[in-house]
């Protein structure tokens, strides 16, 4: 879901903000109800393309896990950029 709520964020917080007005929500927790509507709104998505995001979401932690690996297991970069602080 945090996959797909990056590319649906203005929606989101639209949905939110609408909702917040509405029930008079303190400021202190517009964090709570920007998730639940992205929950919700994910929810509503067709089986399939909540599938599709899932494998988007896996496949950049997928690529993230194998470059942190080469990062931190790897030999280290002999190029002189690479070596300075």
């Amino acid at each position: 879901m945090n996959v797909w709520r990056k590319s649906h964020r203005k929606e989101i917080d639209l949905a939110a903000k609408t909702i917040a007005d509405r029930e008079n929500t303190p400021r202190s927790k517009l964090a709570a109800v920007r998730d639940k509507v992205a929950r919700e709104l994910f929810e509503k998505l067709p089986e399939v393309e909540q599938q599709e995001w899932v494998e988007q979401a896996n496949e950049e932690h997928e690529t993230a896990l194998a470059k942190w690996k080469q990062e931190t297991e790897g030999k280290p970069s002999t190029t002189p950029a690479d070596r300075q602080w």
